[in-house]
């Protein structure tokens, strides 16, 4: 019987993989690598299918071999993209901001690649480049009810309070919605009109929240004003949806 080489393993792997055997494959694919220690296909498999199973930890290390073994720019594109998502797993969010960027500089730059670095950016402080990458996954997707809520969130919470309420009055008007959604969506704005001093708009805006959230009106403007403070205070604990928990809005 001929002695099989790296590449009957690996195949042999794949072939496991796809019937469920999941423990005979790893095996198979771990004796594929022993032979031939230098095959990034080999890793990026391995990586790939931890990636899937939520191993993030053992996908990064397979993931990072892969990288350093790959010279097609378009085949590392794919792994440094699967990396990007193991790194906001465990919230590396440094990271998360590096490997999107050289997905930016060698042509992989999609939307989500954007909101991506643009989230990790945000979780990192980095609140001006963080709204320069949402604005730029906006322009791909402007009706995007992550994309607008997430820049909208980041100005809301550097203070830009002005720069808050584009996105969420063109989610409003130009974006279908679930109720429970634009509930919400009245009492950031009330929220943020608030913030800007304008209480009559605000006291308006929280009246929609009210209306659409079946909560009874307030008996006087003090008793509104407490409510706010509250919110304020203890309960509006807005950010950015992260990529990997994408909210995705009913058919109209």
């Amino acid at each position: 019987m001929m002695e099989q080489n790296a590449e009957d393993y690996f195949k042999q792997a794949l072939a496991k993989f796809r019937s469920r055997d999941v423990k005979a494959g790893l095996v198979d694919l771990e004796e594929a690598i022993r032979l031939e220690p230098l095959r990034w296909e080999y890793y990026w498999t391995r990586g790939a299918f931890n990636h899937r199973r939520r191993a993030w930890t053992l996908a990064l290390v397979d993931l990072t071999k892969a990288i350093e073994l790959c010279a097609d720019v378009k085949q590392a594109g794919k792994i440094y993209q699967r990396r990007m998502f193991c790194y906001g797993r465990l919230e590396r969010y440094d990271s998360v901001v590096q490997d999107a960027t050289w997905l930016t500089e060698h042509g992989f730059d999609g939307e989500n690649v954007y909101w991506w670095r643009g989230w990790g950016n945000y979780k990192m402080g980095n609140i001006d480049s963080a709204a320069d990458d949402y604005s730029r996954a906006i322009e791909s997707s402007p009706d995007d009810y992550n994309f607008r809520m997430g820049r909208a969130t980041i100005y809301y919470w550097s203070k830009r309070y002005a720069e808050a309420l584009p996105d969420l009055t063109y989610l409003l008007t130009d974006v279908a919605f679930d109720p429970v959604i634009a509930a919400s969506i009245h009492q950031f704005r009330s929220l943020t009109f608030y913030q800007l001093g304008n209480l009559e708009k605000s006291l308006e805006e929280y009246k929609y929240y009210q209306l659409m959230a079946s909560l009874k009106p307030f008996s006087s403007v003090q008793e509104y004003v407490e409510e706010i403070e509250s919110h304020l205070e203890h309960h509006f604990s807005g950010m950015p949806s992260r990529p990997h928990e994408r909210f995705k809005l009913a058919k109209p």
